[in-house]
């Protein structure tokens, strides 16, 4: 079978050229990531792509299969919801190598080829938020910091944050399932809360991190059904009620902090909104998507990678 046999949107490859891919539910309806690693291939010179691969779960164990024998493709993203998924088949999968990061957070978002050809994957996610934080705060070791969300990309991040503060359980994580997460919890040594949090967790807080999709304009759930999320904070329950707290309980949190929204698109979310109403700084998520992509892009390309080159190319296209 072949790489079209397992994907939903129609697949354009140049011959027997290179190409990277994106994969998750619904990339080809405008992931970031074809653009930014486009853009550092043409820097790069090279007449490769990165193509969007829009796959379901039950779809996903047989499009990774066709992707490593096919010799063509030098590795790229994964993208909601499949960042666990893809840890798991690489841990299960005989040949396949997963970094100790990525095994440690339980989800990969980048691909690439080992030193034996065979697929290999690793996560980005929490280096480029910590460097996309650190470029607004540098100072973080004595922060209190609420999370919200602990899927793929929640516990990439938490991780790396966890790892710079004096006390990893100044870092508390609102999670739906707190018996499911009680595990990874533990292993980094954060505190969990329930989700959605109590108005008295952001006292005081100084940093507030999405990393949930609750904001986004259009998400697909795991059987495929479009969500509209763009009118929603994830500080509440998403009803009318709830929503009308959330702007409220924001406001208790250090009015000198930061939120931070893991969201790209829109670069506006609610719960962005609502902290700039408070006057209170924030950051979207568009310096963390360039910095896993410039480093991700590195793991792809090996050592033919220019860092400096890779990231000017993909800036200067972000904002195009």
């Amino acid at each position: 079978m072949t790489i079209s046999d397992f994907i939903s949107n129609d697949l354009s490859l140049n011959g027997d050229q290179p190409f990277a891919a994106i994969l998750g539910a619904n990339p080809s309806e405008g992931a970031r990531s074809p653009l930014l690693w486009n853009a550092a291939f043409d820097a790069h010179g090279l007449d490769w792509r990165m193509v969007p691969m829009d796959v379901t779960a039950a779809s996903l164990p047989g499009l990774l299969a066709a992707l490593d024998v096919d010799g063509r493709f030098i590795g790229g993203a994964i993208a909601v919801p499949h960042k666990e998924a893809v840890a798991a088949w690489l841990s299960d999968t005989a040949d396949m190598d997963i970094s100790d990061e990525a095994l440690k957070i339980g989800a990969v978002n980048s691909l690439y080829r080992n030193a034996a050809g065979r697929l290999a994957g690793t996560n980005t996610d929490g280096e480029g938020a910590l460097l996309s934080l650190r470029a607004r705060r540098p100072e973080l070791a004595a922060s209190k910091i609420l999370q919200i969300g602990f899927g793929g990309a929640g516990k990439a991040v938490a991780a790396y944050l966890a790892g710079v503060l004096n006390d990893p359980s100044q870092l508390s994580v609102a999670v739906r399932d707190l018996g499911g997460a009680r595990q990874a919890g533990s292993r980094l040594g954060v505190a969990l809360t329930q989700w959605p949090p109590d108005g008295m967790v952001l006292d005081g807080v100084d940093a507030v991190v999405n990393c949930t999709s609750i904001g986004a304009r259009m998400i697909q759930d795991n059987d495929g059904k479009s969500l509209d999320l763009s009118v929603c904070s994830p500080l509440a329950d998403l009803d009318a009620a709830g929503q009308e707290r959330a702007k409220t309980m924001l406001g208790r949190m250090n009015p000198d902090g930061l939120v931070f929204d893991i969201i790209y698109d829109p670069d506006r979310t609610i719960l962005l909104q609502h902290a700039e109403e408070l006057g209170i700084a924030t950051i979207n998520g568009a310096g963390m998507n360039l910095e896993q992509a410039v480093i991700a892009f590195g793991y792809a390309l090996g050592d033919q990678a220019d860092m400096a080159r890779t990231r000017t190319g993909m800036d200067a296209a972000r904002r195009s």
